[in-house]
């Protein structure tokens, strides 16, 4: 095997809402819009050295789910020819965090 590098943890997808202003309770507020990123530090640390070193093979170990959430990963994942996303492994549901972000802060339940 050629070196490389491997990366294993979490994974997950980003579902990014930007909003005027973060509610108190009970109060409402409006979504202005919705995006969505990879998240986790399986997908950021390895598109971050794919990005630095496209020749470098970085293997990723994970678990995401057979899920739409799941399909979004590998998809972004594969754009890089240097990541090999074979051990990441399918089972239960892929996890999320949901990112509330105004104009001076985020929020972040997952």
């Amino acid at each position: 095997m050629k070196e490389g590098i491997t990366i294993a943890g979490t994974i997950a997808v980003d579902e990014i809402k930007e909003i005027e202003k973060y509610p108190n309770q009970s109060e409402l507020t409006t979504i202005k819009s919705v995006t969505r990123s990879i998240g986790g530090a399986v997908s950021n640390c390895a598109v971050s050295l794919a990005k630095i070193d496209g020749e470098l093979p970085i293997n990723t170990v994970a678990m995401i789910g057979e899920d739409e959430r799941g399909d979004y990963l590998k998809e972004r994942l594969s754009h890089y020819k240097n990541i090999d996303s074979s051990q990441v492994k399918v089972f239960g549901d892929t996890p999320f965090t949901d990112v509330y972000q105004d104009a001076t802060s985020r929020t972040f339940f997952t």
